[in-house]
């Protein structure tokens, strides 16, 4: 029979997930009461008789499918439901285990939204849900229910995402233990038994049963030893063969696996902000930013959620965090500050810093700088072309363990059978493999599938070092090569092509197009304005800020930059094309309108900027316009865009009143 209590048990042990199941469970009238571990939920079952049970798959101690089974031994499904709620068993099987197996109603995954929680509560506490006798919401008849479970495609990308994140574990977990023996171990600890508590949790879901045990194992010495770790001794020194060997399991695992994360274009990264309350509140809220003011509180938050990237405001004086969050195995850290003076920068890379930039304007600049500064795919696909099998493989060999996936080529025609399939993300050539040597490197730059795709060259003591460069070599390394050297230059070159591939033709700093991308766009236009008799005009604007740079420093005046541009694009329409073209520019493409609007925009555009609330104190923006309209200027795109410049320069030198006015 099913209880009628209005109690709602939770049994999680992430404390930052309770708000959410909190108002949820509100939203169905009932009240929730919330355990952390499976020991303690199941003695509070007795006491409370709960209507439902939500329950993590990830407990400490005793796993959530432990307890889904001892609840069913004694509840039958029509009695007391399970939401079974997991940041993995994704897989097929796991499906199975926890439905069949375990007696689960639902499988929700994490990150969870609100709605879709809510939306299981209705339907299990609801009549309808209470009428299922011995009916789950999942059919288990082995027939049906394939169109539940994740495609081979959908596991595929699951096992990517795992791996991905994986590997950046197991590096932070790296990294936490040796910073043991400074002020941060008890912050080091602690990020060593969750990350350890999730690999014994997570590693036989995705079929890598060793690294669940090497998990397990770190997490149970932590747990049995303590604070004893800390001393030099037989404690600490097989923790450190366990991180090590869970590492080496997890890059292996990542290596031997040709698939990619999925951090596409449309990928958003999960950002910890930490700022004070009135600086973060420019921001607003988004779901995958989270804001801490308080130190204690950031990194307790950092630990238990990992974020992809943590962004510390630094003008606040918060540098201690940075290293804090450096010894707790936590990155990569970016710091936003107005100091541009190298001492700044020192102090901040310093103290584990990955990047000193501006204060963004919005929260899309918030997100802007987070993507590029976010650690690069992992589980890469390159292509090693040469046909001394002896080196193809000692560099597989020597990039597994770094997440790197290393496809074989013997021949040219291998090679460019291999890039038809899909192309690579870095080709490594044994030159002296290749009769046609420089050659073949100069019709891999010649082919439009991978003019931009990065070389790592090979060569022999004999083989010309400088013409592989000319030919279009990013890097060089004599043969016989050390392993730690080949992975550092290929690392270091996936990391600059990530970076080139997320902000070519587009400025980092305003997100705005840059000028070649605005000159073709021109160009399209007067062509379509010439042969359908339309018109445009392009409009510039100066912020002005060479005093500035001078007085302040770079960085308070890429802050103001940022911002002037945040304006200027929200001004116009989507339709048009919004690009910085100089150190303190903005050109704006402006389609099918007339001169005379286009001039009132202008001027309305230029008076907001220059009343705009200052971004710095004491500093006030002087910002210049100027206007070219066609047909009224008969020129070609590149033409128009010089008179634009040129007549911004005008205004720029003019004396005041002119450079009040503008120019037109």
């Amino acid at each position: 029979m099913r209880h009628e209590s209005g109690v709602v048990l939770l049994i999680d042990d992430d404390v930052n997930f309770h708000p959410l199941v909190a108002g949820a469970v509100t939203s169905v009238g009932r009240t929730l009461v919330a355990v952390r571990s499976g020991e303690e939920g199941l003695r509070r079952i007795a006491a409370e008789k709960p209507a439902l049970v939500i329950l993590d798959g990830l407990l400490p101690g005793m796993r959530g499918e432990d307890v889904a089974r001892r609840l069913r031994s004694t509840h039958a499904a029509a009695e007391l439901p399970i939401v079974f709620v997991t940041a993995f068993y994704r897989d097929l099987k796991s499906y199975r285990l926890l439905i069949n197996e375990c007696g689960v109603d639902a499988v929700l995954h994490k990150p969870l939204v609100a709605d879709q929680l809510l939306n299981t509560l209705r339907q299990l506490l609801g009549p309808a849900a209470a009428a299922q006798d011995d009916e789950t919401l999942v059919d288990v008849d082995g027939e049906d229910d394939e169109d539940l479970f994740p495609s081979e495609e959908q596991r595929a990308a699951l096992l990517a995402d795992y791996l991905s994140a994986s590997r950046e574990q197991a590096a932070s977990m790296h990294a936490a233990f040796h910073s043991l023996g400074g002020s941060g171990d008890e912050e080091a600890l602690r990020s060593l038994r969750l990350s350890a508590h999730r690999f014994r949790g997570s590693g036989a879901s995705y079929g890598f049963p060793e690294i669940s045990r090497l998990g397990g194992a770190i997490e149970d010495l932590i747990v049995a030893a303590g604070p004893g770790l800390l001393a030099p001794g037989a404690g600490r020194a097989k923790l450190d063969g366990l991180v090590s060997a869970l590492g080496a399991k997890v890059r292996a695992a990542a290596g031997a696996t040709p698939v990619m994360g999925r951090r596409g274009r449309g990928w958003r990264p999960k950002v910890l902000l930490i700022e004070s309350e009135e600086a973060a509140a420019a921001f607003g809220a988004d779901e995958s930013l989270r804001i801490c003011s308080a130190p204690d509180e950031a990194l307790r938050t950092a630990i238990d959620e990992r974020p992809d990237v943590v962004i510390v405001g630094l003008d606040e004086g918060r540098i201690e965090i940075c290293s804090r969050l450096r010894g707790a195995g936590i990155g990569p850290v970016v710091v936003v500050s107005r100091d541009s003076s190298l001492d700044a920068r020192l102090e901040a890379i310093r103290a584990g810093a990955v990047g000193i930039v501006a204060r963004p304007p919005d929260l899309q600049g918030l997100f802007r700088v987070a993507t590029e500064y976010a650690r690069p795919r992992l589980g890469t696909r390159i292509v090693v072309a040469g046909s001394n099998r002896a080196t193809l493989s000692l560099v597989a060999e020597s990039l597994a363990p770094h997440g790197v996936a290393a496809e074989p080529a013997a021949t040219a025609a291998e090679l460019f059978a291999a890039v038809e399939r899909r192309p690579p993300e870095l080709f490594i050539l044994d030159v002296g493999s290749f009769a046609e040597g420089a050659d073949l490197l100069r019709v891999i730059r010649a082919d439009l599938h991978t003019r931009w795709t990065p070389v790592l060259a090979i060569a022999g003591a004999g083989e010309g070092r400088a013409a592989l460069v000319e030919a279009g070599a990013a890097v060089v390394l004599a043969n016989p090569f050390l392993p730690d050297e080949l992975a550092a230059a290929v690392m270091g070159q996936l990391s600059l092509r990530q970076g080139d591939e997320a902000s070519r033709g587009r400025d980092p700093l305003t997100g705005l197009v840059d000028l070649p991308t605005l000159l073709r766009a021109c160009e399209n236009a007067v062509s379509l304005a010439r042969r359908e008799g339309r018109t445009l005009a392009i409009a510039g604007f100066d912020a002005d800020l060479g005093a500035l740079r001078e007085s302040q420093g770079s960085l308070a005046a890429d802050e103001v930059l940022a911002a002037f541009a945040a304006r200027i694009r929200a001004a116009f329409r989507d339709s048009d094309v919004v690009a910085r073209v100089g150190p303190d520019r903005i050109a704006v493409l402006l389609h099918s309108v007339t001169r005379a609007d286009a001039e009132r925009l202008v001027d309305r555009q230029l008076a907001e900027l220059r009343s705009a609330e200052p971004r710095l104190p004491g500093y006030q923006a002087t910002p210049v316009a100027s206007l070219v309209s066609f047909p009224e200027t008969a020129s070609g795109a590149e033409s128009l865009l010089e008179t634009v410049d040129a007549r911004l320069a005008t205004a720029l030198a003019g004396d005041a009143p002119a450079k009040a006015a503008g120019s037109r």
